[in-house]
């Protein structure tokens, strides 16, 4: 069973073999996205953006901090509204455990020499 980054690195976007609505998606990186203080760090919800929901945000000398999910595009929207963003790594570098998930019997399959 192939995971979707996967099938990504292995049928472009005009693939015939490509599943149903697999379609190409804009890289995104973990951040960490600096805010001068709660009322600013609040401000980021309007934004709507997969940020993570971290008791207690970081909080650096006057700055709290949030980490998240952004493209480049949203990355630059938030420095644009005064906001500064960390750029950590794509998140294609970290594992994907979490959201893969298959039965045993699948997992059986693909991990034994008798598939």
């Amino acid at each position: 069973m192939k995971s979707s980054k996967q099938v990504e690195q292995d049928c472009p976007a005009n693939c015939p073999d490509r599943p149903p609505g697999l379609e190409k998606r804009p890289v995104r990186f973990f951040v960490t996205i600096f805010a001068e203080g709660k009322p600013a760090l609040r401000r980021l919800r309007a934004f709507d953006f997969d940020l993570f929901d971290e008791p207690g945000a970081g909080r650096v000398d006057k700055h709290v901090s949030v980490g998240g999910l952004l493209t480049a595009e949203q990355a630059v929207q938030l420095v644009e509204n005064g906001y500064r963003v960390l750029l950590e790594e794509p998140e294609a570098k970290r594992a994907r455990a979490q959201t893969e998930i298959g039965t045993f019997e699948e997992w059986l399959k693909h991990n034994t020499k008798e598939n």
